[in-house]
């Protein structure tokens, strides 16, 4: 704390109350002084509040530093604002309303409270009477707050707790200026933290508990140790109640060099224990009833179901040909070699078609595409189901691939558009479910139904399912892609702990900096989220519009992407193990259809079908191992002073990594030496366990690295995805001719292996390279592409 400011002077109401004991006025020490700059945009004002004709200005705090005697920091870009009221009076007249956080060299945090008011002095006119977003000085207004502060108990800061503090303010170059003094009657004397006594608030060592006495009624007194009551006697307590509840052990303070790049957040308090949130809306909603983020859940569901069945029917249609190998071969004549190729060409269609459909759909809306490649899966179901010839196969596997090829990325945009950032694991992790329903259980039906040789039924039944969904889409389905009017403001139900701030702005803290699924706020009485009645519904029609057109260039889109993949190493992760995932699994799909419909298995569809039995269950069980990798991050997150960094999760991968490449050979060996089916199954539920695992890690990185650019970030991981696809499936049957099965799954099993680990060298660089790309990451979320 600094020296004196001043010299106390007697008050003036020891002359009104001569008979009282003399009083002095307050002492100053000055604290710091706060630099806050104003965010140029994200800002607006509702007008007549309450019927009030009072406005509600809210105007948003980008960034700033503090520089003080005892402390010096900066504040959380884009965590505060100022929630002001404008007065309507001859004079402007604001109420103020700031809150913000304060994060200090040293690695605390500081929640701040400001309340006060602005308002011309005596004499004074401004020449813009409803902005307050130019100089003022000293000299001109009367801007002053009373500020409170919340700093942990165990911070070098806990003194600020307890101090009486006021802010003189002025505003200069778009920032507001607030010198921070402390009120005391002991000008020059250090601070005393504020704290529960010893005795009051221990730690228990033998039970790691944490003792409160908390004072009581007397209808809830409890019998209490003798050291106990003389206590309470001490402390004048009238009864006490002894709470002991779990405390976990405190996180060491981070160093002053520790950095939190895009993905590093924090995820326990310095008290030790694991942040408990309020959930923030991110991305923040408008106060457009139109806005998709607005909809009711009801109403969300009706256009999120539609997609979930799309998404089962296609990974249904995409796996039917692998159990009919063994019929079309009996009744065409066609050879393996060749059913192989044609599923070669289904992943050719999917690998244009990300090309070709998914930048269409970024610019011209979600709804269109939707209801193109609905069509075009109806019309291949039904060419199926017709088919008498090998063009005719390998045309409709090629075109059906084309139309199954948005279903990855259209889908984790439409998610985008309708779910919140704290909601869309839930939703991913329902589409993750369609998946492996329609690649895994889908085929045991349609090995039941085709056991007598009718496969047609069963193109004759997806066709229904499509024909069905087509429908829906024509009349139901609304356009999700939202571009927001002038007068819809950006408003949220709980926002950002705030200073003074004012439009939308796209990109928070939470998706270029602190990075999470939910934002940590300290508890603010934010105002709650309000639709604007004055903006109409749109029609039935318009909600059906079949185009919602924006200015991204077709071929800037996909520029982006490539440029995305190749300058973010986070993402070729991502894409190399999702595609080497996806491309083991298709193999595996191609050896049961070739391998197991000869001696000596000599499997029907059936027996081909129930194969994916194994990958199902494998792959259900690598699901659940996100859950012990959701629980071991808490505990890499203490060791990291309470911070959360997306590469934490890849040190759980060694043990799905191993399995996912030993349980491939043990099926490839099994099945080679022709052991019982159920060998190579267990095989197969081995790999799909480490399938699992792996994956939903590798999905994980990106989205928690760089969350506001995951949709162009997907368009190069689905390419690679099925580029990989590709080479596997042409070059299966004549490696399997050249090889053998054994040594053709040994080499697949090592290379698995090799790439699986890939997720070594990002433990090691990961952050650092997060680091490096951090100014490219907020270029491109912000706009400015490449």
């Amino acid at each position: 704390m600094s020296q004196p400011s001043q010299i106390t002077q007697p008050s003036p109401g020891n002359q009104l109350y001569p008979d009282m004991p003399a009083m002095r006025a307050p002492g100053l020490e000055f604290v710091y002084r706060l630099v806050a700059k104003m965010h140029p945009t994200n800002g607006y004002d509702i007008e007549n509040i309450q019927g009030t004709g009072i406005t509600r200005s809210i105007a948003g705090i980008e960034s700033g530093t503090v520089k003080g005697p005892g402390i010096e920091g900066t504040l959380v870009e884009n965590s505060g604002a100022d929630w002001a009221e404008q007065v309507h009076s001859k004079k402007i007249y604001y109420k103020l309303d700031a809150r913000y956080t304060i994060k200090t060299n040293d690695g605390h945090h500081i929640f701040v409270q400001a309340r006060g008011l602005f308002r011309p002095g005596p004499g004074i006119e401004f020449s813009q009477p409803d902005s307050i977003d130019v100089d003022y000085t000293q000299d001109e207004v009367e801007y002053f707050t009373h500020i409170t502060f919340e700093a942990a108990g165990t911070s070098p800061y806990n003194w600020m707790n307890g101090i009486v503090a006021i802010g003189a303010l002025q505003s200069f170059g778009g920032a507001a200026v607030i010198d921070c003094w402390r009120l005391t009657n002991f000008l020059g004397q250090q601070v005393e933290d504020v704290y529960v006594g010893q005795d009051c608030c221990r730690i228990l060592p033998s039970y790691s508990t944490l003792a409160l006495t908390v004072p009581a009624s007397p209808a809830f007194r409890t019998t209490i140790p003798a050291a106990r009551r003389e206590l309470n006697d001490k402390t004048n307590c009238i009864s006490n109640i002894i709470l002991v509840f779990s405390m976990s052990r405190k996180v060491a303070p981070a160093p002053p060099d520790f950095t939190t790049p895009p993905g590093t957040v924090r995820l326990i308090g310095e008290d030790g224990i694991a942040e408990t949130p309020q959930l923030v809306k991110q991305p923040m909603p408008t106060d457009d009833p139109n806005d998709p983020l607005n909809w009711s859940r009801a109403r969300k569901s009706m256009n999120f179901i539609p997609i979930l069945a799309v998404t089962v029917i296609i990974f249904t249609q995409t796996s039917l040909p692998l159990i009919f190998w063994v019929l079309w071969n009996q009744e065409f004549g066609w050879s393996y070699g060749q059913l192989n190729n044609a599923n070669a060409l289904n992943y050719v269609g999917t690998t244009v078609g990300c090309i070709l459909f998914i930048p269409p759909a970024v610019k011209y809306g979600r709804r269109s595409m939707y209801l193109l490649t609905t069509a075009i899966i109806f019309a291949m179901a039904i060419w199926s189901a017709r088919m008498k010839t090998l063009t005719e196969l390998y045309i409709s596997q090629l075109i059906f691939g084309l139309a199954s090829a948005t279903n990855e990325s259209i889908v984790e945009m439409t998610i985008a558009d309708l779910y919140f950032v704290h909601q869309r694991g839930s939703a991913n992790g329902l589409y993750m479910v369609m998946v492996m329903i329609g690649s895994f259980l889908s085929p045991v039906i349609a090995g039941y139904m085709a056991a007598n040789g009718n496969w047609r039924l069963c193109y004759w039944i997806t066709t229904a399912v499509d024909g069905a969904l087509l429908l829906y889409f024509c009349f139901f389905f609304e356009e999700s892609k939202y571009i927001p009017h002038l007068e819809a403001q950006q408003l949220s139900s709980e926002v950002p702990t705030p200073i003074a701030v004012t439009k939308k702005d796209n990109i928070s803290e939470t998706q270029t900096g602190e990075m999470s699924t939910c934002v940590t706020l300290e508890p603010s009485n934010a105002p709650l989220h309000r639709i604007n009645s004055d903006i109409p519904l749109l029609t039935w029609r318009q909600r059906m519009r079949l185009v919602t057109k924006t200015d991204e260039s077709l071929l800037g889109i996909v520029r982006t992407a490539v440029v995305i993949l190749f300058r973010f190493p986070a993402v070729m992760y991502t894409a190399l193990t999702y595609a080497f995932c996806l491309c083991w699994i298709s193999a595996q799909a191609s050896i049961i259809s070739i391998v197991f419909t000869q001696p000596p298995y000599n499997f029907g569809t059936v027996g081909v079908g129930n194969m994916s039995l194994g990958v199902f269950i494998g792959c259900i069980l690598g699901s659940a191992y996100g859950a012990i990798s959701d629980r071991a991050i808490l505990w890499f997150t203490r060791k990291n002073y309470g911070y959360y960094e997306p590469e934490m999760r890849l040190q759980l991968n060694h043990f799905p990594a191993v399995c996912m490449s030993g349980g491939f050979v043990m099926f490839g060996i099994t099945a080679a030496k022709g052991m019982h089916w159920i060998y190579p199954s267990i095989g197969s539920a081995i790999f799909g366990f480490g399938l699992g695992g792996l994956s939903d890690v590798a999905l994980c990185v990106t989205i928690d690295s760089y969350q506001a650019i995951t949709g162009e970030a997907f368009i190069g991981v689905a390419f690679m995805r099925n580029a990989f696809s590709i080479a596997i499936s042409f070059s299966l049957v004549p490696w399997l001719d050249a090889q053998g099965l054994q040594n053709m799954t040994i080499v697949m099993g090592l290379w698995a292996l090799a790439m699986a680990f890939l997720h070594v060298p990002m433990m090691i660089w990961g952050k650092r390279i997060r680091e490096k790309t951090e100014t490219s990451y907020k270029r491109m979320a912000t706009g400015t592409r490449v």
